[in-house]
């Protein structure tokens, strides 16, 4: 527990590089736990030595490697990995190093995630085929309306046709009766 609350607060005042009071205050066992911890191999230790030799502080890689380790035995666990993979993450292999526990609850979580995004994508496809339908629908409705507006103006065509054909024919008898008249 000590280890974890020494992370916690390493990771609250941790900076991108290191000052040289950082160096010799340092304790690498619990940046090294801080590094497995974030996801980064132990070969990150060759960053925090190149940051503290500029500053001619030579620091220890066996404190870094101890906590980076503890750091991995925290990492690599069965639970968290199943939710890495449960996530669809990349596995990590620095567990490798420590365990292959995690491993299998990696894979029983990419199952899961797999499953899940199965299930998915044949909701999308679903949707997809629904909203499909309801447009064919629609269009079939807007077609079938268009064809009833087209049947009942040809009927008032028709009719209107029909009515200036009664009109002409009285116009043309009262002009042949005018005309007689005349």
């Amino acid at each position: 527990m000590k280890f974890l609350t020494a992370i916690l607060l390493f990771s609250l005042v941790s900076c991108a590089s290191h000052t040289k009071e950082d160096c010799i205050k340092s304790n690498l066992a619990i940046i090294g736990g801080q590094d497995a911890m974030n996801g980064y191999s132990s070969y990150r230790f060759k960053k925090h030595q190149q940051d503290c030799k500029g500053l001619r502080i030579i620091i220890s890689k066996e404190n870094y490697l101890n906590g980076h380790n503890k750091g991995l035995k925290i990492l690599c666990t069965y639970r968290t990995w199943y939710s890495y993979g449960k996530e669809g993450s990349d596995p990590f292999a620095e567990c490798d190093k420590i365990t292959h526990s995690y491993s299998k609850g990696y894979q029983d979580g990419l199952k899961e995630f797999q499953k899940i995004t199965k299930e998915k994508k044949l909701e999308v496809e679903k949707s997809i085929e629904k909203k499909k339908q309801l447009r064919i629908f629609l269009l079939a409705t807007i077609l079938k309306n268009a064809c009833s507006t087209l049947i009942i103006e040809k009927k008032e065509l028709a009719s209107s046709i029909n009515a200036a054909r009664v009109i002409l024919h009285a116009l043309s008898i009262l002009i042949a009766k005018f005309k007689a008249a005349v």
